[in-house]
């Protein structure tokens, strides 16, 4: 999986939940954006080094870490649920009726969704393993 096929599944996923804009980019360029993305302003980047790669959600800004493309989408799947439960004021994604929490893992070289240690669904497929729970 590459980082734009891993962030387009990402963003299936997260994208009913909140309209967020949100990109992975470097200063110069972007490699992966949401459809309501709206780039920072120049100056706001100007404190990283050209090389980082970043997670921009709203006006949030985070270096992302990781040596593969899925621990890339991994990193930048973090910030976003960070970014969601804050604005929910509640832990995201939650399996209905249960309360148990989801998180993305990367598991067997496949990102997917888990809870407890269980995978539950691959990325991209989080809508539909709802609808059947």
């Amino acid at each position: 999986m590459d980082i734009a096929s891993g962030c387009a599944l990402l963003d299936d996923d997260v994208s009913t939940t909140l309209e967020l804009s949100w990109a992975i980019c470097h200063q110069a360029c972007v490699l992966w954006s949401s459809r309501a993305y709206r780039p920072p302003d120049p100056a706001e980047l100007g404190e990283f080094d050209p090389v980082d790669l970043l997670v921009v959600i709203d006006k949030n800004i985070t270096v992302l870490d990781g040596g593969s493309d899925a621990e890339i989408v991994l990193n930048a799947a973090d910030e976003l649920a960070t970014v969601i439960m804050d604005r929910l004021n509640r832990p995201w994604p939650e399996v209905p009726g249960t309360g148990a929490v989801l998180e993305i893992s990367l598991i067997d070289g496949e990102l997917g969704w888990a809870s407890g240690g269980r995978r539950l669904c691959r990325l991209g497929d989080l809508g539909r393993a709802l609808r059947v729970l």
